[in-house]
């Protein structure tokens, strides 16, 4: 957290409340990728505080966000996934999708990342429908040029490494040998 929050050249307690927000649910990714589900569900518990009482300020540093509630059901809705619980991680991610309009057009791909990860990683594995979110993501970031997006898909693509043969992982990976 100390890293992350030194990133910004300000300290946490100048930070705008939603920046503290983002802090707060990043805290909770970064625990859960390492396998800290207790670290993460308290970080995550933070972050709802922090958005409860963020409410529309824009006091602090920046002076912009654009991040809100639903923003913070899909990390919530990640972390959740990266912890083993697909269950209530997608129901999350599903709803955060529902509610992504104009203003939060660019959460999309990494909702859908999201849950094309948990696909791959849930007991029963779906590696098609993981494969074919993946793939859409794709042309989009291609489109954008998103290095980040594109790092994201490939570090998914292989998760997708034992069911390499499948038709869909071809095609994906057609697509990725084309960038």
């Amino acid at each position: 957290m100390a890293r992350l929050r030194g990133a910004f050249g300000y300290s946490l307690d100048e930070a705008s409340p939603w920046t503290r927000v983002w802090l707060r649910a990043k805290e909770a990714d970064a625990a859960a990728a390492v396998g800290d589900a207790n670290g993460s569900l308290r970080a995550l518990e933070r972050a709802q505080g922090a958005a409860n009482s963020a409410g529309d300020r824009s006091e602090g540093r920046p002076r912009w966000h654009r991040w809100d509630q639903d923003w913070l059901v899909g990390e919530q809705g990640a972390s959740l996934g990266r912890m083993g619980r697909f269950d209530e991680g997608q129901r999350l991610l599903q709803g955060s999708l529902l509610k992504v309009g104009e203003h939060r057009a660019k959460d999309r791909p990494w909702l859908l990342l999201a849950i094309a990860r948990m696909h791959v990683r849930q007991e029963d594995p779906d590696p098609e429908a993981s494969s074919q979110i993946a793939a859409a993501v794709l042309a989009h970031a291609s489109a954008i040029r998103s290095a980040p997006l594109l790092g994201e898909i490939r570090m998914l693509r292989r998760d997708l490494q034992p069911w390499a043969s499948s038709s869909a992982i071809r095609r994906l990976d057609e697509q990725l040998a084309g960038l």
